[in-house]
């Protein structure tokens, strides 16, 4: 190889044009965890965890039904599907039942109903 011909150097990943700090969270630590903290907004209320535990609950004779051989798979996904729409329903209805009831309970001296 010729000494005067131009050799690639080392390639620096560093000097991408994007400011590391320009991260939503403000830091790269946080916007690199994987582990999301309790206080921020993405985490699942009780009532959520509640519904999908009897959802899931809910799938267990349709699962030893399919492993018996006394329905197909495509039934299976039949009866998983009308579980999961009859979950999301639970989910709504619940939610909604107890945000009225809160309403309902929480009023100010005057007997008139606060906004949420």
């Amino acid at each position: 190889m010729d000494p005067d011909e131009a050799q690639p150097g080392p390639i620096d990943v560093t000097d991408t044009g994007l400011d590391p700090l320009d991260a939503p969270t403000g830091t790269i630590a946080e916007a690199a965890s994987p582990v999301r903290s309790a206080t921020l907004p993405g985490r699942t209320s009780p009532l959520r965890r509640l519904i999908g535990v009897l959802g899931l609950l809910a799938l267990v004779p349709t699962a030893w039904m399919l492993f018996k051989d006394q329905i197909t798979v495509s039934d299976a996904g039949q009866r998983a599907a009308i579980t999961y729409v009859a979950v999301r329903i639970a989910l709504r209805l619940t939610g909604w039942g107890i945000a009225s009831v809160a309403q309902f309970l929480d009023t100010n001296d005057t007997g008139i109903p606060k906004p949420l």
